[in-house]
């Protein structure tokens, strides 16, 4: 697996304003989503073959898109300082919040209302009620994070632009720093 790939559709950009695709997601083999350059977002059912262009909540860049099934999903612009919410598979978005003057690198969920942003200066947000509230979970790093993944609900790693790696099983009420052996950034 992964030892080659194969372009399976691709998408004619005649506005040159549609540069960049920036994320991608998919709920299942066949349905996903993609975003980018001025708050383009295409759908595929058909598991890429084709692509169909959606209504977008905005015309700034959307860096980030996250769906927990083929009807829920997460989508962020502008440094994550804005996110919007679809329950119908994107067809029409909600806004939920604009955070505070943080940069925000990534929003991801967990379960349909459970979400996390990280970013800028160790900053660690948590959702429990679909975006509407947020509280702090940051433990006191000041590194710039980019990256969260998910094992289960308990169970998550965050890393940033050091060469640090960060582990909790307590679903974020404790983080371990992990061993990493390398010196310079990551």
């Amino acid at each position: 697996g992964g030892e080659s790939f194969d372009l399976v559709s691709s998408v004619d950009h005649a506005d040159s304003k549609y540069k960049n695709f920036l994320s991608i997601t998919f709920s299942d083999s066949a349905t996903g989503w993609v975003v980018g350059d001025s708050g383009i977002i295409l759908k595929t059912t058909d598991s890429g073959y084709t692509w169909q262009r959606q209504p977008s909540p905005t015309t700034d860049d959307l860096i980030e898109i996250h769906f927990r099934s083929p009807y829920f999903g997460w989508t962020s612009g502008e440094n994550c300082r804005r996110l919007y919410l679809t329950f119908d598979g994107g067809n029409t978005w909600e806004k939920i919040i604009v955070l505070g003057n943080y940069n925000y690198s990534i929003v991801a969920c967990v379960k349909l209302e459970i979400a996390y942003v990280i970013g800028a200066l160790g900053i660690i947000n948590k959702s429990t009620d679909g975006g509407r509230t947020w509280f702090d979970m940051s433990f006191g790093i000041s590194e710039d994070l980019t990256s969260l993944k998910f094992i289960d609900e308990n169970v998550r790693f965050i890393s940033g632009n050091s060469n640090k790696i960060y582990k909790t099983t307590d679903g974020g009420l404790n983080w371990q720093d992990q061993p990493t052996g390398i010196n310079y950034f990551i």
